[in-house]
């Protein structure tokens, strides 16, 4: 796979169940005047899933558990190409929403109502991803492979060809999820 330029970026539609459906998380952002997805850059070496993760917790003050992969979504942002990768995730805990300068309010709404109220349209596209899902009743990750030593030095079947530093450091970094 080809290496993306420009902002890399990831999030989360974080749901909890209620007694009449689900609701969805999303944040104002006082900066920018809008109402959106938690979501945020990538810090270097990091996964999306893992910045998906932390970036729903430091916006909304969400623990989520990551499930269905969404749509990513791309746009222009500060004049450059912005990839932002999405994943359904369980609200598990909350620790009281603070706000701040980068999130000053968030809001538990019906998928619908969020739809309504989010500023843009590849927002609207996520949620509509989400809304379509079936009902999650459990949850397998299977990464495919993390990164591994050199195939020209590995005599092998490529099955079983170990990982390397860096592909330990991925697959713990996963596991902490």
């Amino acid at each position: 796979m080809a290496a993306v330029t420009g902002i890399r970026a990831a999030g989360g539609v974080a749901w909890r169940p209620t007694d009449d459906g689900v609701r969805v998380c999303v944040v104002h952002r006082p900066r920018y005047g809008d109402w959106t997805l938690p979501k945020g850059k990538l810090e270097p070496g990091e996964h999306a899933l893992a910045a998906a993760v932390r970036e729903v917790a430091e916006e909304a003050d969400v623990r989520g558990v990551p499930q269905v992969r969404l749509p990513s979504v791309r746009y222009r942002s500060e004049g450059q190409p912005k990839l932002v990768d999405y994943w359904s995730m369980l609200a598990v805990a909350s620790g009281g929403f603070q706000p701040d300068t980068e999130v000053d309010d968030i809001r538990w709404l019906t998928v619908d109502d969020a739809i309504r109220l989010v500023s843009y349209p590849h927002d609207v596209e996520v949620l509509a991803a989400f809304a379509a899902l079936p009902s999650v009743t459990a949850t397998v990750v299977l990464v495919r492979h993390a990164h591994a030593g050199k195939r020209a030095t590995w005599s092998g079947p490529d099955v079983g060809r170990p990982l390397d530093v860096e592909g330990w450091a991925q697959a713990g970094a996963l596991a902490e999820l």
